[in-house]
């Protein structure tokens, strides 16, 4: 399961990889409590870049949740995925 960017810009834009392809990785979904604070969930997870296995870059994302998220996980973080690509500007499709 992944996606397929139309072009990824890279180098500060300079130059773009067409077809790169980006998959979730490295899911973590922690509950974190701070003194005196209701709890906060946390879902992290790595988004990783590739092209022909080839590595392009890693990034971290991150969602906060007042209430407790009961579903399925790694749909939560490709639609978190595609929400960071959509405000990026960036083209995909399911892979």
């Amino acid at each position: 399961m992944g996606l397929t960017i139309t072009s990824l810009p890279v180098m500060g834009g300079l130059t773009t990889i067409n077809d790169a392809y980006v998959n979730v990785r490295n899911i973590k979904y922690t509950k974190e409590q701070q003194e005196n604070e209701e709890g906060q969930f946390k879902l992290e997870f790595i988004s990783y870049y590739s092209k022909d296995n080839q590595h392009i870059k890693v990034e971290l994302l991150r969602a906060t949740y007042i209430e407790f998220y009961d579903g399925n996980v790694w749909t939560r973080a490709y639609e978190i995925l595609k929400q960071d690509l959509t405000n990026k500007g960036l083209t995909y499709q399911d892979a």
